[in-house]
């Protein structure tokens, strides 16, 4: 135990900051735009401090591979389904400011998409694949706490929404303490 608190980064504490900000101030969201707004930004530092995260741990190596196949198609989904959803949410929603919000954590989710693919095709190992499907279950998470939020007032979505939350914390918290397993077939720059 000892051992894996060493492991946790400032990224990852301000990650785990910014997710708890962000799930107690939904609890409270309906009762104040305010509260809506600022748990959206919450939100986004969460994203931010994710992305950062990824690209640290991947900056550390360099391994020379193309993301392909899997990965690619999940990312284009994901844009596609974060573009159609921004667009009906900023047409639904009379804030400026929400909508201004909106479109910055729409940004940081390709990012944060980005990142995932990028790290997922530089290692491949299951560490890359705690990280690629932690980030993408936080998106997915935020394209159904969207729907939920502002169309469809559905129980099921919105636990659907909170088990994906969760899922993606834990599996951001098994890809820091997991140890890098020597993986085969792969070019490794010996320079620092």
């Amino acid at each position: 135990m000892n051992n894996n608190y060493k492991k946790l980064t400032l990224n990852y504490l301000l990650y785990v900051i910014f997710f708890y900000i962000n799930e107690f101030l939904i609890l409270f969201w309906e009762d104040s735009v305010q509260l809506s707004r600022i748990a959206l930004v919450a939100s986004f530092f969460c994203y931010l401090a994710l992305v950062i995260l990824g690209y640290n741990s991947m900056k550390a190596k360099k391994i020379y591979t193309v993301p392909k196949g899997f990965s690619l198609f999940i990312l284009a989904i994901n844009c596609v389904f974060l573009i159609a959803i921004l667009y009906i949410i900023m047409s639904v929603i009379s804030d400026s400011y929400l909508n201004i919000i909106l479109i910055f954590n729409a940004i940081v989710a390709v990012f944060l998409g980005i990142t995932a693919v990028l790290y997922f095709g530089k290692f491949g190992d299951k560490k890359a694949y705690y990280y690629f499907f932690g980030a993408f279950a936080l998106i997915f998470n935020d394209v159904f706490g969207a729907i939920g939020t502002y169309f469809i007032q559905d129980v099921v979505l919105n636990t659907f929404d909170r088990v994906l939350h969760l899922t993606s914390f834990y599996l951001i918290y098994l890809f820091l303490v997991n140890d890098r397993k020597k993986v085969e077939n792969l070019s490794i720059d010996s320079q620092p």
